[in-house]
């Protein structure tokens, strides 16, 4: 209650203050290649908000970027996962939004709009998993002796460690839903940064794909900044719940050794 009553107050709040956010086009700096398998020809991809470059603030199918996904997911894939799948044959797209209407309303309903006409069903689907506020207080400020308590009760609303596990399954090709042939998966929030950087971070921590600094300096060289606070302490708590309970390579305490924050403001990668 606590998590979901802090949420709405901070949604609250932005929109007190700059009310709704004007949708971005996609940036080709921040669309990257996280992972792929080719034995199930599945890749999972990051970006921000994946609007066509001469798209305006009118909702509207056409404002979707498509065309650009294609072109961006072509070339991330074979510089950065190595593979030349996605231009030899037209992916399906997975598009995973963790975006909600309280800060993109108009790019929340434009990504809709696009799935939700018949003959885009076939290019794929939307799935909507809204990311809020999940990390107020780091571990680093609760006894240690109650982090895996607080790890284990904390994602009824954000669902992290389930998602996480969700996109582990289509990346090994448990019905992503594409049939034949590649298959894109698109994780993205608006500006590609704080909740995406959540997101990825989170999966490459339970795939031991990266420890937890290698975890942070590859969301941090991806989208060109660091997750924000919020983000940054969710994934903190993410790394000490996949250690108790997901069986994380790295000792816990490297969960609250990543990162440096100032509160509630901005953050930086420790690396030493």
């Amino acid at each position: 209650l606590l998590q979901m009553f802090s949420r709405t107050l901070e949604s609250l709040f932005f929109l007190a203050l700059f009310g709704s956010v004007c949708s971005t086009t996609l940036d080709p700096s921040r669309f990257h290649c996280v992972a792929y398998n080719s034995t199930s020809n599945v890749g999972i991809f990051r970006s921000n908000m994946p609007l066509a470059a001469d798209s305006d603030s009118t909702v509207s199918p056409s404002s979707y970027g498509y065309d650009a996904i294609l072109a961006l997911a072509a070339s991330a894939g074979e510089a950065e996962c190595g593979t030349a799948a996605f231009s030899e044959a037209t992916p399906y797209i997975v598009e995973v939004t963790l975006t909600n209407a309280a800060d993109d309303k108009n790019g929340l309903l434009s990504l809709r709009s696009f799935w939700s006409l018949p003959e885009n069903f076939s290019l794929g689907r939307l799935a909507e998993w809204p990311l809020g506020v999940s990390g107020l207080v780091p571990p680093s400020k609760v006894d240690r002796s109650k982090w895996q308590s607080v790890a284990s009760k904390m994602w009824a609303v954000d669902q992290l460690p389930s998602r996480v596990g969700h996109l582990s399954s289509m990346l090994s090709g448990e019905s992503p839903g594409g049939g034949v042939g590649p298959t894109v998966v698109l994780v993205h929030c608006n500006a590609g940064c704080d909740r995406t950087g959540e997101m990825v971070g989170a999966l490459r921590l339970a795939t031991a794909a990266a420890d937890p600094k290698g975890m942070y300096v590859a969301d941090t060289d991806e989208c060109g900044r660091s997750p924000n606070y919020y983000s940054t302490t969710s994934l903190e708590w993410f790394c000490i719940w996949n250690f108790y309970f997901n069986g994380g390579r790295y000792g816990v305490d490297e969960c609250v050794g990543f990162a440096e924050c100032e509160p509630f403001g901005d953050c930086e990668p420790v690396t030493v």
